[in-house]
């Protein structure tokens, strides 16, 4: 039975010292893996980004979309698409946000369409 315990705390000890090395082992390898992924990830949010394409310019319309009369930069001015639209009237401002984006685009071209006909 001594025999048994002997041998018992031999297998034991050499069991820790099989153990142990494998156990660092795995701790090398998780540390391992974690410097892999912080690496490549700090290189993939590093990566080039693709230049941005610049802001169109915003074209200013000189005359009223509604009553096509002349109108100046107010408080009721909107924005649409890359257009600054301008009204004669506080009025006309409510008439054009009830038009459709369509009827809207309609609008515009006309307004545009005096605009560089007044320009020549």
């Amino acid at each position: 039975m001594n025999r048994d315990r002997e041998l018992s705390s031999f297998f034991s000890e050499a069991a820790k010292d099989y153990i142990r090395p494998i156990r660092d082992m795995k701790n090398f390898l998780r540390l391992a893996a974690f410097g892999v992924l912080a690496f490549s990830a700090s290189h993939v949010s590093a990566a080039p980004k693709s230049p941005a394409k610049p802001a169109a310019k915003r074209v200013d319309l000189k005359f009223c979309p509604i009553a096509m009369e002349e109108a100046k930069p107010s408080a009721n001015s909107v924005k649409y698409k890359n257009y600054n639209v301008n009204f004669c009237c506080p009025g006309c401002d409510g008439a054009f946000k009830s038009l459709s984006n369509a009827e809207k685009d309609k609008k515009i071209a006309e307004v545009l369409k005096k605009q560089n006909a007044k320009k020549s």
